[in-house]
């Protein structure tokens, strides 16, 4: 079987494992060593990036200088904020979508946060950063970024950012994602298994981590090759539809819209 090679969207992903690898290094990057809920740094197995939440970065945390080599605290607030009964991964997809249309993501090296020039690198530069997200403090590098974001914003949304409008469409999303992107998983963790070794290892280790992070939306009789495979047969529009939705809105190419099928009917 075909593998898809690593996606380079952060709308869907075949290896949940990946988002896993990437929201622990954006926690240390912000909080050490220390474990967080998901409330602060959530994470979508659908999705790479993870995404740093207000409660998340509110001074009274004992956080690291990479808070301020990330995006997200330069956000205006009726982006960044989360609205009363927004779902947790409603959240996730919005914020994800914002930091696409804001070009605050890049794949120079891979899919990630577009770097921050202006990051603060010596202790007094920190200091002046930390007293202005506290509001204590102006700081022209501070204000600088986010400045350069809100410019950017109205130049996305320019009637406004309206929420509702892009609620639903992360709504959406969200669930197409998690829908498209298990099938995807499960196509590559039965190739993985025929390649026998350390691979098929891997892909024993894939489907734990699908299991306990995709719920319902991952659900075969049982965790052996035929299984599997007959779910994600029976489940391959799941992936069709999530990319005929990101072709129609200009969020993935026709090309690997196609390829998707091609292995998917192999």
């Amino acid at each position: 079987m075909d593998i898809l090679t690593d996606n380079i969207s952060p709308y869907w992903l075949a290896d949940p494992l990946i988002a896993q690898a990437n929201r622990k290094t954006v926690t240390r990057m912000v909080y050490g060593n220390q474990q967080v809920p998901l409330s602060y740094i959530t994470g979508l197995p659908s999705c790479p990036l993870p995404v740093l939440t207000v409660e998340g970065a509110t001074p009274e945390h004992n956080m690291f200088n990479g808070l301020y080599a990330l995006p997200f605290i330069y956000l205006p607030e009726e982006i960044w904020l989360r609205r009363p009964g927004e779902l947790l991964a409603v959240y996730h997809m919005r914020i994800i979508i914002a930091l696409d249309m804001l070009n605050l993501l890049t794949v120079e090296d891979g899919l990630w946060f577009t770097p921050i020039p202006e990051a603060p690198n010596t202790p007094e530069q920190v200091n002046r950063f930390t007293r202005c997200y506290t509001r204590q403090h102006t700081s022209n590098e501070f204000n600088t970024i986010r400045n350069r974001i809100a410019e950017q914003m109205t130049q996305t949304w320019p009637e406004g950012y309206s929420f509702e409008q892009e609620w639903q469409f992360a709504d959406s999303l969200a669930d197409l994602s998690m829908r498209g992107s298990a099938v995807l998983m499960a196509q590559r963790a039965l190739a993985l298994s025929m390649e026998g070794g350390q691979t098929a290892e891997y892909a024993v280790s894939l489907l734990r981590e699908a299991q306990a992070c995709y719920g319902a939306y991952f659900n075969p009789t049982s965790m052996d090759p035929h299984s599997v495979r007959e779910w994600m047969t029976a489940h391959r529009d799941d992936a069709y539809n999530l990319f005929d939705q990101l072709v129609t809105v200009g969020l993935e190419r026709q090309e690997v819209a196609n390829t998707v099928r091609e292995v998917l009917d192999d």
